[in-house]
């Protein structure tokens, strides 16, 4: 669903850009600010991929990722993932077609220990406003458990991306009590 970045009542390319600038800070930023922390350690699941050192040529670096998907300790798990921080690259078009801007890529490579799927991942804002996050993963069509893994993850998303329209509407409201504050202050 398209997100309002500005609190506007319209989706323009302002907002997409918003977005992407919000995106890119919960993804990639080591440290988020307080009301930002808070609300993102609550989601069942969360990628965190810290930008590559700045004397790396290459724009690829090690994300983590945690999910607790059910409270217990049966149903959590950290996984390792290859990113590339497409957001960093000028010429770089995401693989998606409904892509705007193309903020991750994960490669989730069949040999790595530290991962159970294996695939192509994308994290973008969508052209609609709205953000995305399209997988091309290798999956058996006839396998009960993975279909409904594959099906349960696509679930998760969704439920993701609503979380993450909360987090700008918190931001907004955030920045509007800071607005009041400054004018009442002058």
């Amino acid at each position: 669903a398209p997100i309002d970045a500005d609190a506007d009542s319209k989706i323009l390319s302002h907002d997409l850009k918003l977005t992407r600038e919000n995106m890119i800070s919960v993804v990639c930023d080591s440290l988020l600010e307080t009301r930002s922390r808070e609300l993102v350690d609550s989601w069942p699941f969360t990628g965190h991929h810290p930008y590559p050192p700045s004397h790396r040529n290459s724009f690829t670096a090690a994300g983590m990722q945690f999910s607790d998907l059910g409270g217990s300790c049966c149903c959590r798990s950290v996984l390792i993932s290859h990113t590339t921080h497409g957001h960093l690259i000028e010429s770089f078009k995401p693989r998606s077609d409904t892509a705007a801007y193309g903020i991750i890529s994960v490669y989730l490579q069949a040999w790595n220990p530290w991962y159970h799927l294996a695939g192509y991942v994308e994290v973008n804002v969508a052209k609609d406003g709205g953000i995305e996050h399209p997988m091309w993963l290798l999956g058996d069509v006839e396998s009960y458990f993975h279909m409904s893994e594959l099906m349960g993850i696509n679930k998760l998303f969704e439920k993701l991306g609503g979380h993450f329209a909360d987090l700008t509407k918190t931001k907004i409201e955030h920045l509007g009590e800071q607005h009041s504050e400054n004018k009442s202050n002058a």
